[in-house]
């Protein structure tokens, strides 16, 4: 990530899959097997499942993207942040970036590393950009004129926002 608004936006995703509870469809197979089978062939069953069904829907994942900027735009962060995450995210499909040798670029790798197991689930990040920006364009009317907050200085320092609010890190939201 290159700034703390596009954090905010991943962060946003993440916290949109519990918020609209895309988890619940593996916790109700797994009370489902219990009932079945009880509760120590459902714990193999459920640990094995749980390996290889840890990812959500193409349609859940569109759905946090959306979700999360909209979220991230509420806490005051820039809502095109987010496009330059997934930007980044299709420089990793495509091939055209490699993680740097520190514990975030080995972090980033690993995820890069399982992009074939994504792409089963995931819509493609291309197609995300898409959604994202025709989101953006539906809501920009609501965010004309509006100041939304980068943090492109906030994320380099490591500094929070709330402990270091650069006047020249906002931008004012316009088509």
């Amino acid at each position: 990530m290159r700034s703390e608004a596009e954090l905010a936006a991943i962060i946003g995703h993440e916290i949109s899959h519990i918020s609209l509870k895309h988890s619940i469809g593996q916790l109700q197979y797994e009370l489902a097997l219990r009932r079945i089978a009880g509760d120590d062939i459902a714990a193999i069953i459920g640990a094995a499942h749980g390996l290889v069904a840890t990812t959500y829907d193409r349609d859940q994942e569109t759905d946090a993207d959306l979700n999360g900027i909209l979220l991230a735009t509420d806490a005051g962060y820039d809502p095109r942040a987010a496009l330059g995450a997934l930007r980044l995210l299709a420089r990793f499909e495509a091939g055209d970036l490699e993680p740097q040798r520190t514990l975030a670029g080995e972090i980033v790798g690993g995820i890069a590393g399982t992009l074939d197991d994504l792409a089963s689930s995931h819509p493609q990040a291309l197609q995300r950009i898409a959604d994202a920006e025709a989101m953006i364009a539906r809501n920009a009317s609501s965010w004309e004129g509006n100041r939304f907050y980068v943090g492109v200085r906030n994320h380099n320092e490591t500094a929070a926002r709330s402990t270091r609010d650069y006047s020249d890190e906002w931008t004012v939201f316009s088509r």
